[in-house]
């Protein structure tokens, strides 16, 4: 064996030697390829562990070839299923393209004219038109027809199963938005009617002609409808919450298939790909003639726009001085990116189970392009985008409220930094020394900030102290509220008397008053130019509201109806008789050493306002927890809790604590006897030691001249979505109560937690160990000595 391992290194050697410049530069070829595979590797992976994407599948390729394809995560988490190239995946708008393709085959066959009227193929087709252009299914195909976002029937909040007929139908029913030609609109209503074209040109159903298509380019795991053989392979879908938890949704099946409904795999994709950059040559024959394709990653039309050029299906930017083809699509749970280099032949394809990850999709599409082209081209390889969590120096520094024209604000909810403005909500990082978003659906700009003023989007601003809450009546306060389903609802809210549309925690739409009960979307949004309607019922009360054509009920129960306020507990639990549970060797160990400087705010403060509701009965899990009520802090902790309660006791309010210090041994059993499924709104006794070193608590605020607690999102331990810190309440004055509270608690190094707006941790948590004292044991400071730090005005 040994001989003939040195005979073949041997031969190596010589044909080494012997070949020249020839294999070297194969070894390096060999030697980027390897590189190419690694760095997407770890770029992947380092992108699914700090976006919580639950899996996706990447294909790069090179015209015929394939540089890279695998899969990452997992395709279904809860049957801990892994994802792969050969997983289904519902990659919604990706059927524009083969729609595309269809209508141009029938283009080639001279059966249809891109440039016709789309009454000639579809005489009942009749939109109301005041512009007087005709409607083409070349304006359709590349965004420009002005037609509507989506159809009024078989939209995206639409759960009934209408056929293409009744949803091209419903559209009659629409105004077209922009003059055609003129302004880039998105229209999944305009797909649809390109879809019916196909049929109407056919004569057969849209998903039957596909399928021949399909077959033709031998996709055999690619669908326009839910094929029973594909369900079982299909990923789940997911969803961020409020708090950052990754949520399965159910699948869902919409009917405008033409415009937002295929399921395919990254491994079919990458064989569309090379069907694409061979001219449209398939394995079983040819598919178009190439300057069809080429329409494809051609703007098309010659009018200016205020949006990103489209070809037909693609949109058409600049990457790398090289021609850009683009399709990204969000559907239900779902975020996929197809880019093309066509000059290059090059071309990446991505699909994430998680909704809303498309800055992610485009960071790994763009970075998988840079190193492709390096290889391709013998260069040197790209750096990664790198970002990480940002110093604490930084955190301290940039936390604050700051005032232009258009407010931001910059918080800390648990382990990250965000941005907020106008209801978008932007994680932040560090790159170098600056602040950069980098979240799952937005990427850039940078931030700089020196303490006192930020640099963001051009614009300076200045901070400034916490806003005390506003009083008087709302303006909208009867339109806002949920409207459309319980599990995806639209949220309309109301602030500074301006009303804005949410959909989803991160999509935020300002509205514009237009007519009574109707406001207009702003015009470079996904319903630019379209308008929101607010119907009411025979006794003048809001019913519904027509959300850019799309009819959406009124939630009179709002979107969070799964309230609990008891949880049902799988044993019994007493921390008042509960015998001492060490913890274990890692928690003792975690942080840090610092000597306990306990302090009783009653022993400050006979008059301090309390409510440790695990002291009774009357708590969220319907048992009596501690023996004694008891409110314990760490010196440093106590400190700013009394800085705060000088701060607002002059604007006639205090503080009331719900929580403080609970030895670990309580955490631990409360963790053993609440359900799993109910175990996330509680901290895991491994993990979290904050209320168990006495460095965090639970706090709301009480009002003096009320003589009761602020009003709020929600009571107290009410474990449900309004809990939540950043939850998109419709009511202005219980987010001014909300954020109010943030505000002052973070003026004193307090973070909140992302799930329960009462409750904060402070900034020396790190310094202190865990704590298994029972209230009675445990020792505290005189506090005779401090009477001056601790003094508040009464």
């Amino acid at each position: 064996m040994r001989s003939a391992v040195l005979i073949c290194s041997l031969a190596i050697l010589v044909l080494l030697v012997n070949s020249g410049d020839w294999l070297a530069d194969q070894l390096v070829l060999r030697s980027n390829d390897t590189f190419l595979k690694n760095s997407l590797n770890i770029l992947v992976n380092r992108e699914l562990a700090d976006k919580k994407i639950p899996g996706l599948a990447i294909t790069v390729i090179d015209d015929q070839n394939v540089l890279f394809e695998d899969g990452f995560g997992l395709a279904d988490p809860t049957g801990n299923v892994p994802a792969s190239p050969y997983t289904v995946f519902q990659a919604g708008a990706v059927a524009q393209l083969f729609t595309t393709i269809a209508v141009l085959q029938r283009v080639e066959h001279n059966k249809l004219d891109l440039d016709a009227p789309i009454a000639t193929y579809l005489p009942s087709f009749a939109p109301r038109n005041p512009y007087g252009l005709d409607l083409t299914l070349r304006q359709i195909l590349s965004h420009q027809s002005g037609l509507v976002a989506e159809p009024p029937v078989g939209h995206y909040f639409d759960t009934s199963r209408p056929t293409l007929t009744q949803v091209v139908e419903s559209i009659n029913q629409t105004t077209v938005v922009f003059p055609p030609e003129t302004f880039t609109k998105y229209s999944n209503a305009g797909f649809a009617v390109a879809g019916n074209v196909l049929e109407a040109s056919l004569e057969k159903p849209f998903e039957q002609h596909m399928r021949a298509i399909l077959d033709r380019m031998h996709l055999k795991r690619t669908s326009f409808t839910d094929r029973l053989d594909l369900k079982s392979k299909l990923a789940v879908g997911h969803i961020s919450s409020l708090d950052d938890r990754i949520v399965p949704l159910d699948p869902l099946e919409i009917a405008n298939g033409p415009a937002n409904n295929l399921y395919t795999t990254v491994n079919d994709l990458g064989a569309f790909m090379k069907v694409l950059f061979a001219d449209g040559l398939s394995p079983n024959g040819s598919i178009l003639d190439g300057d069809a394709f080429e329409q494809m990653w051609t703007i098309q039309l010659s009018t200016a726009r205020k949006q990103i050029p489209f070809g037909l299906g693609f949109a058409v930017s600049i990457f790398e001085d090289q021609r850009r083809a683009t399709l990204t699509s969000n559907t239900h749970g779902f975020t996929t990116r197809i880019d093309l280099l066509p000059d290059q032949d090059l071309g990446v394809a991505i699909i994430a189970n998680l909704a809303y990850s498309e800055a992610t999709l485009e960071k790994l599409a763009g970075y998988a392009l840079k190193l492709a082209l390096a290889q391709k081209k013998e260069e040197a390889t790209p750096a990664f985008p790198n970002s990480r969590q940002p110093d604490s120096s930084m955190v301290s520094q940039a936390i604050g409220y700051y005032i232009n024209a258009d407010p931001l604000y910059i918080s800390k909810s648990d382990h990250n930094l965000y941005l907020y403005q106008d209801f978008n909500r932007y994680r932040l990082r560090q790159q170098g020394d600056s602040l950069i978003i980098d979240d799952k659906h937005a990427y850039g700009p940078i931030l700089l900030s020196d303490g006192l003023t930020l640099q963001y989007n051009n614009t300076l601003y200045s901070k400034r102290n916490a806003a005390v809450p506003r009083a008087g009546a709302p303006r909208y306060a009867n339109l806002t509220g949920d409207y459309g389903l319980p599990d995806r609802p639209i949220t309309i809210v109301e602030q500074n008397n301006n009303l804005y549309a949410l959909d989803g925690w991160n999509t935020a739409y300002t509205l514009t008053p237009d007519a009574e009960d109707r406001f207009l979307f702003p015009v470079d949004g996904l319903y630019g130019g379209e308008s929101i309607t607010f119907t009411r019922n025979e006794t003048g009360e809001i019913a519904s509201a027509y959300f850019a054509n799309m009819p959406l009920p009124r939630l009179t129960d709002g979107a969070y109806a799964d309230l609990v306020r008891t949880v049902p507990l799988e044993k019994p639990i007493s921390g008042t008789a509960q015998p001492l549970v060490a913890p274990p060797e890692s928690m003792l160990t975690a942080y840090g050493n610092k000597e306990s400087e306990m302090v009783d705010l009653t022993h400050v403060d006979p008059l301090f306002n309390l409510d440790i509701r695990y002291a009774t009965r009357e708590n969220l899990l319907g048992t009596q927890i501690y023996s004694e009520a008891r409110a314990l802090l760490q010196r440093p902790v106590a400190e700013a809790v009394f800085s705060i309660q000088r701060q607002i006791r002059r604007l006639g309010y205090e503080l009331v604590v719900y929580d403080t210090y609970q030895p670990w041994y309580i955490s631990n059993a409360i963790w053993e006897s609440v359900p799993d499924s109910m175990k996330y709104f509680f901290n895991d006794p491994q993990q979290s030691i904050c209320q168990n070193n006495g460095t965090a608590l639970s706090v709301g605020i009480f009002e003096l001249n009320a003589g009761a607690a602020m009003p709020m999102p929600s009571e107290y331990d009410e474990m449900t979505a309004l809990s939540y810190a950043d939850s998109p309440l419709p009511e202005e004055r219980l987010r001014w109560n909300r954020d109010f509270l943030r505000r002052l608690m973070e003026s004193e190094g307090f973070t909140v937690a992302a799930d329960k707006w009462w409750h904060f941790t402070h900034n020396s948590c790190p310094q202190y160990p865990v704590m298994n004292t029972p209230f009675a044991e445990v020792e505290y400071i005189n506090t005779n000595n401090l009477q001056r730090i601790f003094t508040v005005d009464r």
